[in-house]
Formats: C-alpha cells, structure tokens, sequence
C-alpha cells in the first residue's frame, strides 16, 4: 500500500525535457521517499541508506537546475522547479527556505494543477511534522507538566484551523484523483497524530497526576473536534470502493 510520502513521487512527474538535473532531482526525490516508506512500513528490511542522503542530493540538482532559470521559465518548468525545491526543503527540515520556495513556485504557477495544490498544502505537511517532534517531547521523553500539555494543544490543535491549507488546496484539484489521496492520507497521518495526543492526555490524566481541571475540558473539547474530523475523512475513503484497503489500515491505526 503506497502512503502519502511516496506518492509525491506520482505527482511531481512531468516532461523535463533537457533539464538532466531537474530530471536527477525528480529521481533522487522518488528514491528518498522510497526509502522512506520502506523504513516506516517494513521495519524487517531497514534500509542502511538514510532517505535524507537522497533528498540532500535532489535538493543539489534542483538548485543547479535553478541556476538555469531564464530556460525552465521558457519551458514553463519553473513553477515546477521551485515546488520541488520546497519540497526536498521540508523533508530536510529548512522549513523557512520552503516557505519562501513554496511562495516562489505559486507566484509561477498559471493553472491549478497538481503542484499548485502541493504548495498551497505544504504549510499543514510542514506544520504536522513540527507537531510530531513536539508530540514527543511533551509525552515521550520528558514527564510532562499539566501547563505543558495545555501549551501543546494551544499551539499545534486550534480549535477549528486544522488542515485549512489541504482543504483548500482539495477544493482546487477535485478531479485529480491522486492528488486527492494524496491529501487525504497527509491529513490521516495529521490525525494519527492528534490520536496519539489524546491518548497521551488520557493516560497522563488517568496515572492520577495532580493537573488543572482545564485538561479535562481540553480532552472533551479536542476529542470531540477529532470525531468530527476523523469521520469527514473515512467517509472520503469509505465512499470509494478501490480504497477499502486504505480504509481498513486507517481505521485499526486511528482512536
């Protein structure tokens, strides 16, 4: 089963033409994701060659291609160089240079394509891999404080702003199927993440730690958002029979 990582690969793919290194930077970017899924999905077969190897040498070709600006704007590949370029950004954690990469390729952009809808996606993506490595160092590696874990949820679930940028960018590609699920499972990985706090928050609560009584009413007002945004997506999935098995995977990983 293909998760939303490795499909970017599907996505980015276009006619390079003579470009050899936007084309290079297209390859190395599949092959980091490859092994990226792999790692995630197979832990019996881990590779030894670290994605970030993969995605460092993609960025490299992209940015030599950009040195060649004036041709990729005559080819309209431009926009496409510079979503590329945000991308591998985000997957080495530059998340300012994407930002500014990513405004970059929409300014070049003409029509709502697939790469448009990556970008204006691309501040949820980023925003959900920054809530990961809080989500661990406010559960995991540190006994975490009642005002720590109501800053968490302040900062990274608030309330009625979750994934207003995948939503929008759905709404400009609805006839581009893999875009689509593309985006819907980058939002199921955001609330597989949002499950994980909860449950966090629960035991937490439950070990019998002394904690403001604001937690409580945190739990009941995020578990509730989390129902709510749960069920929009597994009806997106239950609704299309070719994705049952995506479907079942999501709904065993999700509270």
């Amino acid at each position: 089963m293909k998760t939303y990582t490795t499909i970017l690969g599907f996505l980015l793919l276009t006619a390079c033409g003579g470009f050899k290194e936007l084309q290079n930077a297209q390859d190395h970017f599949s092959k980091a994701a490859s092994i990226e899924l792999q790692n995630q999905f197979d832990p019996q077969n881990i590779s030894l060659d670290h994605p970030d190897n993969w995605y460092q040498l993609a960025y490299s070709n992209v940015k030599k291609a950009l040195q060649n600006t004036p041709s990729l704007e005559r080819d309209s590949l431009l926009g496409m160089a510079y979503s590329l370029k945000a991308l591998c950004e985000w997957k080495l954690q530059k998340y300012q240079l994407a930002e500014i990469s990513r405004k970059a390729a929409l300014n070049r952009i003409k029509t709502a394509n697939r790469n448009y809808a990556l970008m204006t996606a691309l501040p949820d993506l980023i925003h959900m891999d920054v809530t990961t490595a809080a989500l661990k160092q406010t559960f995991l590696n540190i006994n975490p404080q009642g005002e720590q874990i109501i800053h968490f949820f302040q900062t990274y679930f608030p309330e009625g702003k979750q994934w207003k940028h995948i939503k929008n960018a759905m709404l400009q590609t609805p006839d581009e199927k893999a875009t689509l699920i593309y985006l819907v499972q980058a939002q199921l990985s955001g609330l597989k993440g949002w499950s994980d706090a909860l449950d966090g928050l629960k035991q937490y609560m439950d070990a019998g730690n002394s904690y403001p009584l604001i937690l409580r009413e945190i739990f009941a007002n995020q578990y509730q958002q989390y129902l709510e945004e749960k069920g929009t997506v597994m009806d997106f999935l239950r609704q299309d029979p070719s994705l049952v098995e995506l479907f079942n995977y999501w709904n065993t990983l999700l509270l």
